[in-house]
């Protein structure tokens, strides 16, 4: 479809993705004495993908910035802060966002089995304990055997220092009726990339936050008294991050700290954390980027950087540089683009006071396949109703 010549007075788009810096979290595999919860309170969670919400933590207890004082259980090995959550587990969702993994996965509680949680301690060291005893894993047939393919841990929040330990007791082989496939760590909104803490179990465990392990399949490891710890770093993350004065070529990056030292790692929207571009060394809250292609979108990451240790990636911070001024003669079919979608720097206006006025990319008896602009109301287009199709800007126009 070819166009007509039209004005474009350019326009600057950004986003911003805040995240909350769960790789502040410091890992630490250690090891302890497993006790299992005497006295505690069973909760209603049972069978399979039970879950029982809204219960008691017994204290402030606060969680990647955010404070709680209740929290989710599901049968299926986690904790979670979320409003809901499934037995198909994955770290890097981000749907089932926050939560805390002991062994997520589809498991199966039956008569030999429960969910229960105790707080001890007294203000302001108090412990949430939570406890998952007998659950069956890769099983979802009620056992006569009591010890078969059984598994007990627990997960624990320490008031005032918000550590998270994950502790495991007896855990059996799985089964294969049901493909074991766990998770272990943490995660927090937004999820995806940067926002989880995921554990591979080992002799030298290993976490990460760019690959999510969804596919723990075996007890090997997992030994009676392991604990994994999680401990929030005095290394915390900026926030706050923006972009300004942005034009084809380069753009001005700022952020928020009380640190002194800062890396930056950027690239094309979509990059993997780990795969950008990194800056190290910064000793400003703001950083001139240059060198940018017109027409792009980009994001970029910051950590603070305290020496000994670092904090978690903030970020992605979204922001797309000015678009090229073209000249004539110039052609769009619109073929390159996903409907309902608009080509980059093309723009629309539509003022409408009746009907309902839209303006979009259709596959619809186009010029050429396989769309087309279709600029569409419901009712007659009149003096309140206007529709505009804003070109890229020219330069001999």
């Amino acid at each position: 479809m070819k166009t007509a010549s039209t004005f474009l007075v350019a326009m600057l788009l950004s986003l911003s993705v805040f995240s909350q810096a769960i790789g502040d979290y410091v890992f630490t595999p250690t090891t302890g004495t497993y006790t299992a919860i005497t006295g505690g309170t069973v909760t209603t969670a049972s069978g399979d993908d039970g879950t029982q919400t809204s219960l008691p933590i017994g204290f402030t207890f606060n969680f990647c910035g955010t404070n709680y004082t209740t929290f989710n259980v599901t049968t299926n090995g986690c904790l979670y802060f979320s409003s809901s959550i499934s037995y198909t587990n994955d770290l890097a969702s981000t749907t089932y966002v926050p939560l805390i993994a002991g062994l997520w996965d589809d498991l199966y509680d039956d008569s030999y089995s429960d969910v229960s949680y105790k707080m001890d301690g007294t203000a302001p060291n108090r412990v949430l304990t939570v406890e998952w005893r007998n659950m069956l894993w890769g099983r979802y047939t009620t056992e006569t055997a009591l010890p078969t393919y059984r598994q007990n841990f627990q997960i624990k929040l320490y008031e005032t220092t918000g550590v998270v330990e994950i502790i495991y007791g007896d855990m059996q082989a799985p089964g294969t009726e049901r493909t074991p496939s766990a998770s272990i760590g943490i995660n927090n909104t937004p999820g995806g990339p940067g926002n989880y803490r995921s554990i591979t179990p080992g002799a030298s465990p290993t976490v990460s936050s760019t690959t999510a392990n969804n596919t723990i399949n075996i007890n090997t490891f997992l030994t009676n008294g392991l604990i994994y710890r999680f401990t929030p770093s005095s290394c915390t993350s900026p926030s706050g991050l923006s972009a300004a004065n942005i034009t084809q070529s380069q753009a001005d990056l700022s952020w928020t700290s009380p640190g002194t030292l800062f890396n930056l790692q950027y690239g094309t929207s979509g990059f993997a954390l780990g795969t950008g571009t990194i800056v190290s060394g910064l000793t400003a809250t703001s950083y001139q980027l240059t060198g940018l292609n017109a027409s792009s979108a980009y994001q970029f990451y910051v950590q603070n950087d305290c020496g000994a240790e670092q904090s978690g990636w903030t970020g992605p911070y979204t922001f797309y540089t000015l678009c090229d001024i073209t000249s004539a003669p110039y052609y769009q079919n619109f073929d390159g683009t996903t409907t309902p979608n608009m080509p980059n720097c093309w723009n629309k206006i539509v003022i409408g006071a009746s009907g309902t006025p839209t303006i979009t990319t259709v596959t619809t008896a186009p010029y050429s396949s396989p769309n087309c602009v279709s600029m569409f109301n419901s009712t007659s287009v009149g003096t309140s109703t206007h529709l505009l199709l804003v070109s890229p800007q020219f330069s001999d126009l």
